[in-house]
């Protein structure tokens, strides 16, 4: 006669149910290891966009000063980078079009990039462009200043990097402002109408 089986789990289906049990923990501690990785970056890279953000409001609020590479004026926690380049803008005639340069003159606006990092982010640009009339009140008055100096190019008349041509009916009107520069040569390559 048959005797009924025991009721209860053997030795292997205990093996293979504590093996499943132990590969679902292992996934959720990886899962929570890379939750909180993932949580720290983001809270670096919040603070670095902090930074930031900071930095691009006080330049567009205080006195404009133009540059590549500047340091921050805003606070800068440990362990985080900062630095800013301020480029001068003019439009571009008949388009809508700036054109930024250090070289520029008379500029109608401000190109404002700062580059941030914090210590386990990679580094981004955050960009804007500002008038900079919010407190300076700088803005393009049509006033002509020299060139950036020449580094051995050669300067003729209008578009090469010397004066302008005049306007062809003898009058001479003055130097007009230059609207891009040529490069390292300081070489105005376009004169404002």
């Amino acid at each position: 006669m048959m005797t009924p089986r025991n009721a209860g789990l053997t030795l292997v289906e205990v093996l293979v149910a504590l093996m499943v049990l132990a590969i679902g923990v292992a996934a959720a501690a990886q899962l929570q290891a890379a939750s909180l990785r993932y949580s720290s970056q983001a809270e670096q890279l919040k603070i670095a966009t902090q930074v930031a953000e900071a930095e691009v409001e006080w330049r567009r609020q205080t006195e404009v000063m133009t540059g590549t590479g500047l340091d921050c004026a805003t606070i800068v926690p440990d362990g985080f980078s900062c630095e800013v380049d301020v480029v001068p803008c003019n439009a571009v005639a008949g388009t809508s079009a700036l054109t930024c340069s250090l070289g520029l003159v008379s500029p109608i606006a401000y190109k404002v990039a700062v580059k941030a990092a914090g210590p386990r982010t990679e580094p981004f640009v955050l960009s804007t462009v500002t008038t900079g009339m919010y407190v300076t009140g700088l803005l393009g008055d049509g006033s002509v200043v020299a060139p950036p100096a020449d580094t051995g190019g050669e300067t003729g008349g209008g578009g090469d990097g010397g004066e302008p041509a005049s306007d062809g009916d003898g009058g001479e009107e003055g130097p007009k402002p230059c609207l891009e520069y040529a490069g390292k040569s300081g070489n105005c390559k376009r004169w404002a109408e």
